[in-house]
């Protein structure tokens, strides 16, 4: 199963990723990852889903480098976050990312890690922003299956009687 979902609304596309990743612990699968939240006032935290460790990746004001008003700890975002994925495919059953964006990809470190990631047999489930034109993009959509929130939330409700993601 490799899955990328397209989403326009990344506050509604952490709603149904957790619903998503419930889902598959309740199933009996190992979940992990990274997801990158949104909290008020233009803070970011970026979460280890499997251990549930959490680290903040941007505020509006301090050091480091200035990305669209925010000020980014690269450090969270290339070591935390690419060890949580790296370990996650190597160790657990699924490995969730969210999300591929433009900050999402301000790491080379990540970046690599999530191609090799792609190109690997690991059961992956991905979030990109629609519009973002990027070759790891590009990659994805051609490789995974592609759905939209909307396709997941049917699944999620039961509303999908197929029940079958697999490509």
């Amino acid at each position: 199963m490799k899955i990328a979902i397209g989403i326009d609304k990344p506050s509604k596309g952490q709603k149904i990723l957790m619903s998503l990743v419930k889902r598959l612990r309740d199933n009996g699968k190992g979940v992990g990852g990274a997801i990158i939240l949104r909290e008020p006032k233009y803070s970011l935290l970026v979460v280890n889903l499997a251990s549930g460790e959490r680290r903040r990746l941007s505020a509006p004001s301090g050091s480091g480098a200035r990305f669209g008003g925010r000020r980014l700890d690269l450090n969270s975002l290339s070591k935390f976050a690419t060890q949580a994925v790296e370990s996650s495919v190597s160790d657990l059953d699924v490995t969730v990312f969210h999300e591929i964006e433009p900050l999402g990809l301000v790491s080379p470190e990540l970046r690599k890690t999530l191609e090799k990631a792609v190109h690997s047999d690991a059961e992956l489930v991905f979030t990109y922003k629609f519009g973002f034109l990027d070759p790891l993009v590009e990659l994805i959509t051609s490789t995974f299956k592609v759905l939209t929130l909307d396709d997941v939330e049917k699944v999620l409700m039961g509303d999908d009687h197929e029940g079958n993601w697999d490509r």
